[in-house]
């Protein structure tokens, strides 16, 4: 079989056939699942010049499951970054940029729990840090109101979750419901590379006490699938615009950084609502700042590495802005399905290039991003269907869940006769704001073409290319 993924992948190291991402005559409007959502509604107290952020937290959630459900499971993955054998930033590539003074720890401290306004037993996984349970039965249909108070001890952790300089990460950081799936819940642990699993598309609101000289920057409020927010100070330069519908702030150290961040976007968004749908958002916050990778995406809010250069920054931010659609307009089990977002946003940033700088663009790029790391040996036996926290470093995650797995992609591309484009357009609209996965591409491919492409996943998602001597 790796034989046969060999022969189709041939077109890609030797000619493969282009095709521009194209205006449709219609925008698809992405609709939110009807019916009531999950609602957030959070206060935060942070005076700036302590390690202490004081949150309270109601959560209304419904168990809208036929069975009686013993416990609400939280994940609280700021707790896993309280010692370092757990901490997602604790690994020995990015050690030294997340935690520039040494490991520091953090603490989640609860306060009190109650459910519609009764005291209730909560307790924290005694093997897995990152995991609240709330010891309180929930009958299906019911409605229940979870408040929590807590306190966290912020570490000096400049990677998703913690304090670096003035600014305070809390990046899918704070307790939410975990997602259930099939029955079950959703409590695969933080991954050291990968970005933490996300809950349920849910209305979110938040308010801050902040101290003078700080701001809030957040993402999406309704329908987002995360909890994620900085705190900022407000001397960083901000640049503004309306886009397609919504409001767009660049925040960077400097104004000419926060006008190329609006410039850039003003590009890639039209290009990618035109394919993929226009998405339910008011507002998209884009942020610059030092990172222990070259980005991050959240719903409707996108950060991207201070170290990224002029020359980069387009093709950089086309990738992680593709993260609003792939990864939120339609998400994957971030432990076991991570190829499918992180090869689809390549994709995306690609096609991108060709659109906006011509097929020498895509081609210089995809040599780059997608030839170079099949050609690489990285001395580790993973591929792209490797589990999230089965790779050494954050370099080899990358050449495979983005470089490998979009090879794949140029695979499909070609097997559907240069029909991908049209292909993910689909897919993204009729699973707006779902969970997929394997099965799901595939029927999408068999819808396309008629043809049977499991053969060919698994022999390249779950095939090792051995090293050469």
């Amino acid at each position: 079989m790796f034989l046969t993924a060999a022969l189709l992948l041939a077109g890609l190291f030797f000619g493969t056939r282009w095709a521009l991402i194209r205006p449709r005559e219609a925008q698809t409007e992405l609709v939110l699942p009807a019916g009531e959502r999950p609602e957030y509604t959070l206060h935060l107290r942070y005076g700036g010049t302590d390690d202490t952020l004081a949150v309270t937290e109601e959560i209304a959630w419904v168990n809208r499951e036929d069975a009686r459900l013993d416990s609400v499971c939280l994940r609280v993955n700021a707790a896993a970054y309280a010692e370092e054998a757990a901490s997602p930033a604790a690994a020995a590539d990015i050690f030294e940029r997340a935690y520039p003074g040494g490991f520091d720890a953090a603490a989640f401290i609860l306060e009190g729990c109650w459910v519609n306004e009764e005291l209730s037993e909560a307790e924290m996984d005694t093997e897995q840090a990152n995991l609240l349970w709330v010891r309180r039965a929930v009958d299906p249909g019911e409605r229940v109101l979870i408040r929590l108070r807590y306190r966290i001890r912020l570490p000096e952790c400049a990677a998703l979750f913690g304090r670096a300089g003035d600014t305070v990460r809390l990046l899918q950081a704070l307790p939410t419901v975990a997602a259930r799936y099939g029955g079950a819940w959703d409590t695969a642990p933080t991954a050291r590379y990968a970005a933490p699993q996300a809950m349920e598309p849910s209305d979110v609101r938040i308010t801050v006490d902040l101290a003078g000289g700080l701001r809030l920057a957040e993402g999406a409020g309704s329908g987002t699938d995360q909890l994620s927010l900085l705190i900022v100070p407000d001397t960083l330069a901000e640049a503004e615009a309306r886009l397609e519908g919504m409001t767009v702030t660049a925040l960077a150290d400097t104004r000419d950084r926060a006008e190329k961040l609006l410039a850039a976007a003003r590009k890639i968004w039209p290009a990618y609502v035109r394919c993929y749908g226009r998405l339910p958002l008011e507002k998209l916050t884009l942020v610059s700042l030092p990172l222990t990778d070259t980005g991050y995406s959240a719903p409707g809010l996108t950060l991207l590495d201070s170290a990224v250069t002029d020359a980069e920054l387009e093709y950089r931010l086309a990738y992680w802005l593709a993260g609003q659609w792939f990864g939120w307009a339609v998400s994957a089990d971030e432990a076991r399905e991570t190829w499918l977002t992180c090869s689809t946003r390549q994709w995306a940033a690609l096609r991108y290039a060709r659109e906006t700088g011509g097929a020498d663009a895509e081609e210089r790029l995809r040599r780059l991003w997608v030839d170079l790391p099949m050609r690489e040996n990285l001395h580790a036996a993973v591929t792209p269907g490797t589990p999230a926290d089965g790779f050494p470093d954050l370099a080899t995650f990358r050449a495979v869940m983005d470089g490998r797995a979009c090879a794949f992609l140029y695979a499909l591309d070609e097997l559907t006769h240069g029909g991908l484009d049209a292909l993910l357009g689909r897919l993204v609209q009729e699973n707006a704001f779902q969970r997929v996965g394997r099965d799901t591409l595939l029927r999408a491919v068999y819808d396309a073409c008629g043809r049977d492409a499991a053969p060919l996943m698994a022999d390249w998602l779950d095939t090792y290319i051995m090293e050469t001597p």
